[in-house]
């Protein structure tokens, strides 16, 4: 096969943050040209990494060579048949996310594509790393070594194997066959890591016995980064997730933490293996446009929780206590009638990653729709087939038939979907995948006996003395230098209408001085009425102006998503073989309490 490029990563003071590159490249007859991704696969975002790439020299034996940058990620090097090139520079790594690299005193992670320049052109050619780590550190990657040297048999290999570096507790677990091991970087004091292991190997063997096999014979890697950090993202044989020391000591947040590893651990097959067309093979140097990250990203995000649940791990009431969290952010963002899933998949380049003030009223998030209509769509294959097939098949129908190949399109989806129910169901996508039509969820929510309130049920025995919903303007605000500063004004709310802006302060109400603390801001409101209307003074770019507001009634911080009290036994029936039977109806989990 073709000669591996050889790399040299060093990291000599690592307080400093920078890691030293030596890469060694084969000779050729034409001029070098070298190129560094400027994004990495997962997160469909440009980050141009080479910013933070310094002192680039290349040399062929004692000849130092001409170096030339050609572009804002390319650098051509006058090679003139020589042999083989080295070529040496620096990288700075100090962006803590689990998509950048990140160098200190206590550890690194290195995500390949922020530190490796490869020739245009080459990205066949294997890659051979050497290491050179302070005393005590570790080398943890999903790369395979042979005699102190790791292999990549190409640079999507490479790419797509992060690594961790430092002092590290490593636990290690076989489901089904299947080697996996649980990497803890960090200040895992409070951490219960036997615990840990045994729900995570849980949670796994569920999942490969949701998918039937793993796609590679090569152990996997769960990298938990202790940063007090968030994020995850997925690579092909391990995935890197940042977490908190405090994690396992809140239930919630350890179920958050187990979620999260549900939804890296299920992009080994959807995302990794099968793909949005558009993304079957990636271009390091641009934007890869898909329209089915809605799919990828969302139809994970439905089955994250799921298969929680379908382990054991959640409860049945944590679980609709999720669903409903997700369905009041949906219904509350107007941008759903302005962008369809398709549209924010293929605009995730410019808009998911870069939010901003108007991002509610402009565009939906394709992790969260997504997961909504893997839940309706769920329940109307199995409504449509009479309870013979579900949302389960299609994901496996749509593996078997694209995994590693050509990527799918929402036809092929609905094509496969119709197949399963026995039903059309192009106009259902047409509608709700390419379209921007609301929501039904009274189909779905019957088939399996359940309801959705908006707002939390009042104590029977004190309903007389609940207070009725707070008025409100619609809007966000935030405390800035004791002053009450609007930071989001969702489209058709009262300050919408008002012409109320973002970034504007608010000073008065009715000739009554606002308080610039929340819990004074709730107050008011709640001696407020809805349908009131009042005089709003506010300050914008220091001017004083005022606005007339008709209060609305405030959005209920919490929905509720519970089994109806008429339920039937066939819709329990249908809840059970959903979620999992046996220990269903006594709603506990054996994931830890508070501690």
């Amino acid at each position: 096969g073709a000669e591996a490029i050889e790399h040299r990563l060093r990291i000599e003071r690592p307080d400093s943050h920078y890691v030293e590159v030596e890469s060694r490249f084969p000779g050729s007859a034409q001029d070098l040209e070298l190129m560094m991704a400027v994004w990495t696969p997962g997160s469909y975002l440009v980050r141009e990494f080479s910013r933070h790439l310094e002192s680039l020299s290349a040399v062929s034996g004692e000849l130092q060579l001409p170096v030339q940058r050609t572009a804002k990620n390319r650098w051509r090097i006058s090679t003139e048949s020589v042999g083989p090139v080295t070529v040496r520079y620096r990288v700075y790594a100090r962006e803590l996310t689990v998509r950048t690299s990140f160098v200190d005193s206590e550890f690194a992670l290195l995500n390949p594509t922020t530190v490796f320049l490869v020739p245009t052109g080459g990205l066949d050619r294997p890659h051979d790393l050497r290491l050179e780590l302070p005393d005590g550190w570790q080398a943890h990657t999903a790369l395979e070594a042979r005699d102190g040297v790791y292999r990549a048999r190409d640079y999507d290999e490479l790419a797509d194997s992060p690594l961790v570096f430092g002092q590290a507790e490593v636990a290690s677990f076989e489901a089904r066959d299947v080697s996996h091991r649980i990497v803890h970087v960090g200040d895992h004091r409070f951490w219960d890591l036997e615990q840990a292991t045994a729900d995570v190997a849980r949670l796994v063997s569920r999942q490969l016995l949701f998918w039937g096999r793993f796609p590679s014979p090569r152990p996997y890697y769960f990298f938990n980064l202790i940063t007090e950090t968030g994020g995850g993202l997925e690579h092909a044989h391990s995935t890197v997730m940042m977490s908190s020391r405090w994690t396992m000591r809140r239930r919630e947040d350890y179920v958050d933490w187990l979620n999260l590893v549900s939804h890296e651990y299920f992009h080994v097959w959807n995302v990794k293996q099968l793909r949005p067309a558009g993304l079957e093979a990636y271009d390091y140097e641009r934007e890869n446009y898909a329209r089915g990250l809605w799919l990828s990203e969302g139809f994970t995000s439905y089955y994250g929780p799921l298969m929680l649940i379908r382990a054991g791990l959640m409860t049945p009431t944590e679980y609709f206590k999720e669903l409903a969290r997700r369905i009041r952010q949906l219904e509350n963002r107007p941008g759903r009638f302005v962008s369809s899933t398709e549209q924010a998949s293929f605009e995730a380049w410019i808009k998911h990653y870069r939010p901003d003030e108007n991002s509610i009223n402009s565009t939906v998030s394709y992790y969260n729709k997504g997961a909504i209509l893997a839940l309706l769509l769920d329940a109307r294959i199995r409504r449509d087939s009479n309870d013979r097939h579900n949302l389960d098949d299609l994901m496996r129908d749509l593996y078997a038939a694209h995994a590693g190949g050509e990527g799918f399109t929402t036809e092929r989806v609905a094509t496969l979907a119709a197949a399963r129910a026995g039903t059309d169901l192009e106009p259902w996508f047409a509608r709700h995948v390419a379209g921007t039509e609301p929501l039904d969820y009274t189909d779905a929510l019957d088939w399996w006996g359940l309801e959705l309130m908006r707002e939390a049920e009042p104590d029977q025995a004190l309903d007389a003395f609940v207070d009725p919903p707070r008025a409100s303007l619609g809007i966000t605000v935030t405390v800035e230098n004791h002053r009450l500063i609007v930071k989001e004004v969702p489209r058709s709310s009262a300050a919408w209408d008002a012409g109320i802006a973002v970034e504007d302060e608010l000073i008065a109400i009715d000739e009554v001085r606002l308080d610039p603390d929340p819990e004074a801001w709730k107050l008011l409101f709640g001696r407020l009425r809805i349908g009131d209307t009042v005089e709003v003074v506010l300050a914008r770019r220091g001017r004083l102006k005022s606005v007339i507001a008709v209060l609305e009634p405030e959005i209920a911080e919490e929905w509720t998503l519970r089994r109806r009290a008429d339920g039937t036994e066939k819709q329990l029936n249908r809840l059970r073989r959903w979620l999992g039977r046996g220990w269903f109806l006594n709603d506990r989990a054996t994931a830890p309490p508070n501690r």
